[in-house]
């Protein structure tokens, strides 16, 4: 994918969870479902300590930076980003000329509905995506297992949670 398409994809990110405190690790997320489900390409997503993580989509994130998005790192919370003028006008423009409407109106819906979920939600939803997607065949229990032992710091009963809002969350969006 083009770097004009991988900073609409974040722009757009940002601008349609702008009410929703979208740091980096829910952009990663975000973005990892966009890819996923809707055939963006923004690079290679790996098993990260946050779950699925690009380091092209961050080095994007990156060169993005003051031009196009600015960073606010508060005292407490994650990191937040807001789109610039220059970022808004380049979204405008992203929006305009992407020769697929439809699939940037499921990437937006897909933005809006994925910003309202918190980081953590995200977090093991996109574990679990991942390792599902990664290893065929796995049954729920066996996933769970699996991502309990990634992911130590969580209750079994969160990642049961967040297996039963991804698997409700691919239903309402007909993602498989």
């Amino acid at each position: 994918m083009s770097l004009v398409n991988s900073m609409g994809l974040l722009c757009l990110a940002i601008d349609r969870g702008a009410n929703n405190e979208v740091g980096r690790t829910k952009l990663q997320k975000m973005i990892y479902f966009t890819s996923r489900y809707l055939g963006w390409q923004v690079g290679n997503f790996k098993l990260h300590y946050y779950g699925p993580y690009s380091r092209s989509l961050a080095d994007t994130l990156q060169n993005a930076e003051g031009i196009l998005v600015n960073e606010t790192v508060p005292t407490i919370g994650p990191y937040e980003y807001e789109l610039t003028d220059g970022g808004r006008t380049f979204l405008e423009e992203f929006v305009h000329d992407v020769y697929d409407q439809t699939l940037l109106q499921r990437t937006g819906q897909m933005f809006s509905a994925l910003s309202g979920w918190t980081k953590d939600e995200l977090e093991l939803s996109a574990t679990l995506d991942f390792v599902q997607k990664n290893t065929p065949g796995i049954e729920r229990t066996a996933l769970i297992d699996k991502v309990s032992n990634i992911k130590e710091n969580f209750h079994r009963e969160e990642i049961e949670q967040a297996y039963d809002r991804l698997s409700e969350w691919k239903r309402e969006n007909n993602v498989q």
